[in-house]
């Protein structure tokens, strides 16, 4: 498993502040299982953006997307966002297009620690399609896929800490991430 320390931005503050640890990467990545079982592990309150969407909109997520395009769903996913960030939640799973937005990752940064887990196109579909149900849940899981990945690969390297998860199971990414927070004196 590789274990890489992102460099943080010239401007950025402190690269490791106390805060949320807000957990994101492409879909399939396992953002939400880590999440969850990071929470667990730690014994920290742990928030699923997208499970919070769903709360806050009274519909799924690809049905917020549909309906309303993801222009729109981009403003209710950043507003709950920097709800969910004032909220007090110790480890934050978001959607892989919530932080797109550069200012929006500082922030986060800024709050707290960011942890991309990186994961490849190849392994990132391999994982969404053994199960056709989590396949569907996805709204830009389509023929843009391995596209969509190149265009948010900057994205996802501005992070305070990268995870590779293609080789590793839930538990070993777990393992990794705690240990890089440990390192840090994040935890």
């Amino acid at each position: 498993m590789i274990l890489a320390p992102a460099m943080p931005a010239a401007d950025a503050p402190a690269p490791f502040a106390p805060g949320p640890i807000v957990i994101w990467g492409y879909m399939g990545a396992g953002k939400s299982t880590v999440a969850e079982r990071l929470a667990e592990r730690l014994g920290f309150t742990m928030l699923d953006l997208d499970a919070y969407i769903v709360e806050r909109v009274g519909m799924p997520v690809a049905a917020c997307f549909a309906a309303q395009g993801e222009t729109a769903f981009r403003v209710i996913e950043r507003e709950a966002l920097l709800a969910a960030l004032d909220s007090g939640v110790q480890v934050l799973s978001v959607g892989g297009g919530a932080l797109l937005d550069p200012e929006l990752r500082a922030r986060v940064r800024m709050l707290g620690t960011l942890v991309t887990l990186a994961v490849t196109p190849a392994v990132a579909a391999r994982r969404l399609t053994a199960s056709p149900a989590e396949a569907a849940r996805r709204p830009l899981f389509d023929a843009g896929f391995a596209a969509r990945f190149a265009e948010r690969a900057a994205a996802y390297a501005d992070a305070d800490l990268i995870i590779d998860t293609d080789a590793a199971t839930p538990d070993e990414v777990v393992t990794a991430v705690e240990g890089a927070l440990r390192a840090r004196r994040v935890l």
